[in-house]
């Protein structure tokens, strides 16, 4: 499962299309969350999203940390981990950074990430409800 994981980073530090998509699950009711907040539904969705943005790419930097894998089952996974992404698009540079997780499924034979759900390290203040917000935070009785 580990090697399927790493296929898919080395894949989107690539842009190559063929190598990130061979990890997904080829399959209608694929389903990705996206860090921008869409929904992204089905393979051939996710496939053709990829293949517009990687055209435009060039320089893509991938930093993964705090890896944490858990097995839930002997055909099911999960993969939770924050990144750092910077790369050039459409000749500007750009950077984020966030939080993944991958559900990955044993499918004949191999692991396949069936859903992923991407959200950004810091998300607008702005968009969350006041009981979301930092300062919200009940502090501890004495």
């Amino acid at each position: 499962m580990r090697a399927a994981f790493e296929k898919l980073l080395d894949g989107i530090r690539h842009a190559n299309v063929d190598e990130v998509m061979s990890v997904y699950w080829n399959s209608p009711q694929l389903i990705i969350f996206n860090n921008n907040g869409t929904v992204t539904k089905g393979w051939e969705q996710v496939r053709a999203n990829r293949v517009s943005l990687y055209a435009e790419v060039k320089d893509v930097k991938l930093e993964v940390r705090d890896v944490r894998l858990r097995m839930l089952g002997p055909n099911a996974a999960l993969v939770t981990c924050l990144w750092t992404q910077s790369q050039t698009f459409r000749g500007t540079p750009e950077s984020s950074s966030g939080r993944l997780t991958l559900v990955f499924q044993r499918i004949g034979g191999e692991w396949k990430a069936v859903h992923a759900h991407t959200s950004p390290e810091a998300p607008d203040p702005s968009r969350l409800m006041p009981s979301e917000r930092p300062s919200a935070t009940p502090k501890a009785k004495s």
